[in-house]
This record gives C-alpha cells, sequence and structure tokens, in this order.
C-alpha cells in the first residue's frame, strides 16, 4: 500500500511539471467567443513564460500567432468560474490548465524554421499603365507592409523593393508572367513568402455639391516562395470614403481595403504555418550533377528516414532533380543527414545555395546562376543600408 502511495504521488508530480494552470480573463461579443479568447490567452501567457522568451526567440510574435490559430491540443482542462454579461459584451473569468509537452515540441520546431522569416508585399509595374495608378500600387504596398509591422512581422522594407525590382525584370527578360516575377523579386529580397496585388480598383461616384464618395478593392494572393506553393487568394475592401479631395478619399480608401487584404492574407499563413506542426516543414530540394541510379539511391535512404514525408517523389527541372518535401528538424540537420546519405551511395554533395527552405545540392565546384544572382542583389541592397 504504501508503494502505491507513492507511486501516486511522483504521478502527481510528473503531471504537475507537465502542466500550468492558470487564471484568465476573456472578453468577446458573446459567451462562446468571451471563452475561447480567455482560453488563447492562457495558452499565449504560458507560451510566453514557461516556453519560449520574446527577447530571445526571432520572430516571437509569429510564432505565438500560430500557436494560436489552434489552441485545443494545448489546454487539458478549463472551467468557468465567474461570467458576466455586458449591453456590448460578455467577459468570463476562466481556471485553465495548459499542458506543456505539446505546447513546447510545437513552439520549439516553428521557432527553427521561422527565425528568420520575412514577408515581401509585391506589385508588378510593368502592369501599372499610368503615374496615378502606380502611386496607388505604391501607397497599397506601403500600408500593408504598415500593417505587417503593426502585428510585429518581419517583412522586406519598401525601400528594398524599390531597389530590386529592376533587376528582378532584367534577370527573367522577356517573361511577362507577374508571378514569375514576385517570385524572383522576392528571391531577390530573401524573403520566404510574398503577398502579390495583382489588381488594385478604384470605383468613384461623384455626389451633390462636389463631394467624391470612393472605395477601393484589392486582390491579392500569398505565395510560399521557397516551395512555389500558392496559399489562396483574397480580396480586401474597405468602406466608401466621402471627400471634397479626391487624393485624400483615394487614399483612405487603399488604407481600409489594405488592412483587410492584410488581415486575409495573414490569416491563409498562419493556418499554413499551423501544419508544419503536425507533418513537418515543407522543402523543396535541388539536386544538381547525378544521374537517375544516383538519384534512386539517394531516395532509398530518405524514405527509410521517418524525419522525411511528403510526395518524395523526384522529378527533372531545367537540368537538375527537384524534390518536394516535409522534415521534421532543422535545415542544418537537414543538410548533414542529405550529405551523409550521399556519400553512402558514393556521392559528394555539397550544398551549394540555401534559401530559407529551398536548398541546392551538387558537387564541390558546381556554380549556379541563382548564387551570382544574390550576390548582386546583396550589393544593391548594402548600398542603401
Amino acid at each position: 500500500m504504501r508503494y502505491f502511495a507513492i507511486s501516486i504521488f511522483l504521478i502527481s508530480i510528473v503531471w504537475a511539471q507537465s502542466a500550468v494552470p492558470v487564471e484568465v480573463t476573456g472578453r468577446g461579443p458573446d459567451r462562446a467567443s468571451a471563452i475561447q479568447n480567455a482560453l488563447r490567452e492562457a495558452v499565449a501567457q504560458v507560451l510566453g513564460t514557461r516556453v519560449l522568451s520574446e527577447t530571445a526567440v526571432q520572430n516571437f510574435q509569429l510564432i505565438k500567432d500560430v500557436i494560436l490559430t489552434r489552441t485545443e491540443g494545448y489546454i487539458r482542462s478549463s472551467e468557468v468560474i465567474q461570467e458576466t454579461p455586458f449591453p456590448d459584451r460578455y467577459e468570463v473569468r476562466v481556471r485553465a490548465t495548459v499542458s506543456l509537452s505539446p505546447l513546447e515540441s510545437d513552439a520549439r520546431s516553428l521557432a527553427q524554421w521561422l527565425g528568420g522569416l520575412r514577408f515581401m508585399v509585391i506589385y508588378d509595374p510593368r502592369r501599372v499603365k499610368t503615374a496615378q495608378d502606380t502611386m496607388l500600387y505604391e501607397y497599397a504596398c506601403e500600408r500593408m507592409c504598415e500593417y505587417l509591422s503593426r502585428e510585429g512581422y518581419r517583412y522586406v522594407e519598401k525601400r528594398v523593393f524599390d531597389r530590386l525590382k529592376d533587376e528582378a525584370v532584367k534577370i527573367i527578360g522577356a517573361d511577362t508572367s507577374s508571378i514569375n516575377y514576385a517570385q524572383k523579386l522576392a528571391f531577390l529580397a530573401d524573403a520566404e513568402f510574398f503577398i502579390n496585388i495583382h489588381n488594385l480598383i478604384v470605383r468613384e461616384e461623384q455626389k451633390a455639391m462636389n463631394i467624391l464618395s470612393i472605395k477601393a478593392t484589392i486582390e491579392s494572393k500569398s505565395y510560399d516562395n521557397c516551395t512555389a506553393e500558392g496559399l489562396g487568394t483574397v480580396v480586401g475592401e474597405g468602406d466608401w470614403q466621402l471627400s471634397t479631395n479626391k487624393l485624400e478619399a483615394q487614399r483612405k480608401a487603399v488604407d481600409g481595403a489594405a488592412y483587410y487584404a492584410g488581415e486575409k492574407n495573414i490569416y491563409l499563413a498562419l493556418h499554413y504555418l499551423f501544419e508544419w506542426c503536425r507533418s513537418g516543414a515543407p522543402f523543396e530540394l535541388r539536386f544538381y550533377g547525378i544521374d537517375e541510379d544516383q538519384m534512386d539511391q539517394l531516395m532509398d535512404r530518405l524514405l527509410n528516414d521517418p524525419d522525411f514525408g511528403g510526395q518524395l517523389e523526384p522529378v527533372i527541372s531545367a537540368g537538375y532533380w527537384r524534390l518536394n518535401c516535409t522534415y521534421k528538424r532543422t535545415p542544418y540537420r537537414m543538410r548533414t543527414q542529405i550529405r551523409s546519405y550521399a556519400r553512402q551511395v558514393g556521392l559528394s554533395l555539397s550544398t551549394l545555395l540555401q534559401y530559407g527552405r529551398q536548398i541546392s545540392f551538387g558537387p564541390e565546384g558546381t556554380t549556379l546562376k541563382e548564387v551570382r544572382e544574390r550576390a548582386r542583389a546583396e550589393a544593391l541592397i548594402r548600398r542603401i543600408k
């Protein structure tokens, strides 16, 4: 009986160490929303005090927001201990127990993948025909960057966009695709994600007494540029703005459209990033200078490694093997593991280029035009700092 009591005591200690009790307040338009917001606050408190340090982790706000897109898996138990309905809102006090193990695992995985991640807001200047439209597109980009900054996310400054946009046009040459232009520009700026504003519509109505009514709509698409995966298309539309000053009304209209477009694009990105916690981060691997038999032998190793997942179907693309996969550990660990597997099949591979989660491998001495492009882009960026 004594041993049974000791066992129960030890189990209780382990249970207590693996969970954190907190009391939080939640507010919302109704009871369900208030409770959900309280549970989000409970997870946020434990994340910031017991799991990650806001000052020590790069992109802490992004990691936090990804975690908070879904809190169900981190709440072990919860109880509403007080609730107060108000005419315009509902308020609850909740006692919750947050599970440390899954929260620590997901937060640390995200920290190793998202530490250096940046967003870039882009439009294709070749598609904009007038100086007035150019001004509005530029203004929309600035406002969406402002939204990212306000939310605490890292982004590429507009002055970098201005410095590199002509370079991207020069590289892609006669290619008129706006997506190819945006992908090249984001690559040059070392931005893993980009938001492409592909259409900005401004509607205008004349009212009495020379008053103008103006409304703006922004159509944009989000992309994971490392894997060329589109996250979705969103439409941001602001309210009608009234003014006798046309430029003032246009800018206010674009302000609203940019805010809603930014909010929706970030929503897509956060839910996309959360899925990495389940299956690993998506990577695009490129292998240069190896033949089909060597690729088959290398694939045998990767298929038997539980850290690799996804389709794992290599395809030939523009002179190299392209492999899209997921990986559960750090990019550094991946590079080391792949070079080790390569040696096992008689290959000596070096890391030729790493752009976020897009990594190129090949024999030492292999030269890539992308390396030269990045070097020139970095030189251009240094001139503005």
